[in-house]
């Protein structure tokens, strides 16, 4: 009788049983892992960073200007005398390009260009200097890489013309 038992208990193990994984082979699983990674594009790394205490020199602070966030943190700021932005992990100096002023600007480095506008504007009446509106940030530059754009707020104060 224990034999029996031992005999049914073995042939019950031994049976197919669809619920159980079967083992695929090295070749196989391989080419799933690849399918699986081709099938998900990584996203290439932001270029545009927020600015870091550090990079906000002295210089930066001295002259009220125009500058770009993004949640409370700064991704671009500008002032009578520099224009600073961190691309590719790097304090990047910018030259203004253009004119700068409440609804935007344009400003470049060697192949970097940063052009930020508003996306909407003021309601009529409203003084533009000294309000924070609604803006997109442009990186482009380098042509292997597409443009990168950021949302976020523009917000420039006005610096008296001397003597006014």
């Amino acid at each position: 009788m224990r034999t029996c038992f031992l005999l049914l208990l073995a042939l019950a193990a031994c049976g197919d049983n669809a619920d159980t994984p079967q083992a695929v082979a090295p070749e196989e699983l391989a080419n799933q892992i690849e399918a699986i990674h081709e099938a998900r594009p990584e996203k290439a790394p932001q270029r545009l960073a927020y600015l870091r205490e550090a990079d906000l020199s002295s210089e930066l602070r001295a002259l009220p200007g125009c500058r770009f966030e993004q949640g409370g943190q700064i991704l671009l700021i500008v002032n009578a005398a520099v224009a600073v932005a961190r691309v590719d992990n790097e304090r990047v100096p910018l030259a203004v390009s253009g004119p700068v002023g409440p609804t935007g600007g344009f400003f470049t480095a060697h192949r970097i260009t940063l052009s930020v506008g508003r996306t909407t504007p003021p309601p009529a009446g409203t003084p533009s200097a000294g309000a924070a509106w609604p803006a997109q940030v442009t990186l482009a530059g380098k042509p292997e890489v597409p443009p990168e754009r950021h949302e976020g707020t523009w917000l420039c104060t006005v610096n008296p013309a001397p003597g006014g």
